[in-house]
């Protein structure tokens, strides 16, 4: 029998096979999922698609949850809308609106970003539930290599 974390790395090397990376984020998001850390959040994975749907990977979430993106003002601001229910934990809000951001902020807490769906965020099934904590980027971002 393989361990369960030895079994998770070698299906998550298995969706990323052939996947081109980058440390810098592309000037069109769609079709390119995206590792991010900061503080606040912890670890986040978020799939952007070429159709304006985005799948968010978020710490202590069951499920990936889907929103919506586009950029604005020549690509200056970066949006993003999340469904009524949704509950962001560090701002209390609730989702439902469109909220926006310098494209440059939201490019600081990047660190990795990868060409396709790689962890098949948008079937709504995530690999394994995240931890808030760093602990587990380096294997995401190995994973995305």
């Amino acid at each position: 029998m393989i361990p369960k974390i030895h079994a998770l790395t070698i299906a998550l090397t298995a969706l990323v096979a052939g996947c081109q990376t980058t440390t810098d984020v592309p000037a069109d998001l769609g079709g390119t999922t995206v590792l991010f850390y900061n503080q606040a959040h912890g670890v986040q994975v978020e799939y952007y698609s070429k159709n304006g749907r985005s799948y968010l990977w978020y710490p202590g979430n069951p499920r990936s949850l889907q929103g919506k993106w586009k950029k604005k003002m020549d690509g200056k601001l970066i949006c993003f809308s999340y469904p009524s229910y949704s509950y962001n934990p560090v701002t209390k809000e609730r989702g439902g609106d469109w909220k926006c951001r310098l494209t440059r902020d939201f490019e600081r807490n990047v660190t990795q970003a990868c060409g396709g769906d790689v962890f098949r965020l948008a079937s709504g099934k995530i690999p394994f539930v995240l931890k808030k904590s760093r602990s587990q980027l380096n294997d995401l971002k190995k994973t995305c290599s």
